[in-house]
C-alpha cells in the first residue's frame, strides 16, 4: 500500500515530528507550542513556578533533573496530553531555554529536562556521529582516534550527507529508548530542521547512504531509520510558513517534493497571521502616548489602512495554501511582542489542540 494511501493517525499519536519550513517563518516558535500541547507544559505558573532560581531572578539556575519527578502540571489539574516530550533542535542559535529563561547545559546530545514532561537538547551533527560510534562500536585503538570531535567534523566535510545522517540517527536513537519498565522515554519527539533543504537531506540521505553500505552493525541500523522514515504512523511532517508570496511559493514546492519523496504532511501551521486591523504594536503605541491628538489620529488611520492591505494580501496567500493542501492546518495569530515567552507559547498551544481534539 502507498504510503499517502494510509488513514493518518492524529498527530499527537506520531513519535517524531519533524517540522520543516524556510528561515524566518517562525519554526522554533511552533515547535515550542507543539511541545507545550503535547506535554501539557503551557500552565499559567510555568515561567515561576517550575524551576526557578533561589534568588528570586526569573532565570533558572539549571534544569530539572531526569531522576526527579516535579509534577507541577498534574498538581494544577491542567495537564491535558500528559506525554513525555522531547524537543530536538539541530544546530539552533537559540534553544528552548531562551524562551523559558533557563540555562541550558553544554552537553549536545544529552536531553536537559525543563519541566515534569518536556525536555530539550540542541543536537550538533559531528557529535552525534561521535556518539554513535560510542554507542555501536567497540572502542580501540583506531576507533578511539575516529570517535574525537576534531575527525568527526573533517568526516563530515569529506563526505556528503553524513550530516543529515548523524542527526536522524540521534533522533531515531530517542525514539528507541525506554525506561526500566519498558515504556518509551519519550512518547513524542519533536524535530526542529535548520532550514528549508534540510528536511530533504533529512528524509532522503539515509536510503542513498543504505544503498551503498556493505553488511555491518550500521547497516542494520540504517535499515531500521529507512523503515521509521517510510512508515508514517511513526513519522509525521509539520510544514511552516507565513502568508506571504515567497514564503507560500516554497512551501507548496516543498511539498510536491516530499510528495516525490512519498513522505505525507500531518500538518501545515501558517504563523504571523493579522487576525484583525485594530493597532496594537505596545512599543509605537506608547510613543504615540505623548503625541498630539491629531497627530495619533492620523497616524492610527494609515497603520490601519496599511494593515487592512496587508491583511487582504494574507488571506489570498492562505486561500491558496489551502487549495493546495489537503491537510489539518492551523493558523497562528500575529503576536507584537519582540520575543515569545511561556504565556505567549501557550496560547499558542491551545491552538494546536484542535489537531486531536476534533477527532
Amino acid at each position: 500500500m502507498p504510503i499517502c494511501d494510509k488513514k493518518p493517525k492524529r498527530i499527537n499519536e506520531i513519535p517524531l515530528l519533524l517540522l520543516a519550513g524556510k528561515g524566518g517563518v517562525g519554526k522554533t516558535s511552533v515547535a515550542a507550542s507543539l511541545a507545550f500541547a503535547l506535554s501539557g507544559a503551557g500552565i499559567p505558573e510555568f515561567s515561576t513556578t517550575i524551576h526557578t532560581a533561589s534568588n528570586n531572578n526569573t532565570k533558572s539556575e539549571k534544569s530539572l533533573p531526569d531522576e526527579e519527578y516535579t509534577d507541577v502540571g498534574r498538581m494544577e489539574g491542567k495537564l491535558k496530553q500528559n506525554k513525555r516530550v522531547l524537543l530536538a533542535q539541530m544546530n539552533a542559535p537559540a534553544g528552548l531555554g531562551s524562551i523559558l529563561d533557563m540555562d541550558e547545559p553544554s552537553e549536545t546530545e544529552r536531553p536537559w529536562r525543563t519541566n515534569s514532561n518536556l525536555w530539550s537538547v540542541n543536537l550538533d551533527p559531528s557529535s552525534c556521529l561521535a556518539s554513535f560510534g560510542t554507542l555501536r562500536m567497540k572502542k580501540g585503538n583506531i576507533i578511539e582516534s575516529l570517535l574525537q570531535k576534531a575527525f568527526s567534523d573533517r568526516f563530515m566535510t569529506a563526505v556528503p550527507g553524513i550530516r543529515s545522517l548523524a542527526l536522524m540517527g540521534r533522533l531515531w536513537f530517542y525514539t528507541q529508548e525506554r525506561l526500566p519498565e519498558g515504556e518509551p522515554r519519550f512518547h513524542t519527539i519533536i524535530g526542529e530542521t535548520a532550514g528549508l533543504g534540510h528536511i530533504d537531506r533529512l528524509l532522503g540521505q539515509p536510503t542513498k547512504i543504505l544503498s551503498i553500505l556493505p553488511p555491518s552493525v550500521l547497516k542494520r541500523d540504517l535499515e531500521e531509520i529507512v523503515a521509521m522514515l517510510q512508515d508514517p504512523d511513526r513519522v509525521g511532517i509539520v510544514l511552516v510558513t507565513t502568508p506571504e508570496s515567497i514564503a507560500v511559493k516554497e512551501t507548496i514546492e516543498l511539498k510536491s517534493r516530499l510528495e516525490e519523496m512519498n513522505h505525507r504532511i500531518a500538518l501545515l501551521v501558517i504563523n504571523n497571521v493579522i487576525e484583525n486591523t485594530a493597532f496594537t504594536n505596545p512599543i509605537v503605541l506608547k510613543l504615540l502616548k505623548n503625541s498630539p491628538s491629531l497627530c495619533k489620529q492620523s497616524f492610527l488611520i494609515e497603520e490601519t489602512r496599511f494593515l487592512k492591505k496587508r491583511q487582504a494580501l494574507q488571506r489570498k496567500m492562505i486561500s491558496k495554501l489551502k487549495e493546495s493542501f489537503d491537510v489539518s492546518i492551523i493558523e497562528f495569530p500575529h503576536i507584537p511582542t519582540v520575543s515569545l515567552k511561556p504565556k505567549e507559547i501557550s496560547f499558542l498551544a491551545s491552538k494546536l489542540e484542535s489537531c486531536w481534539s476534533k477527532h
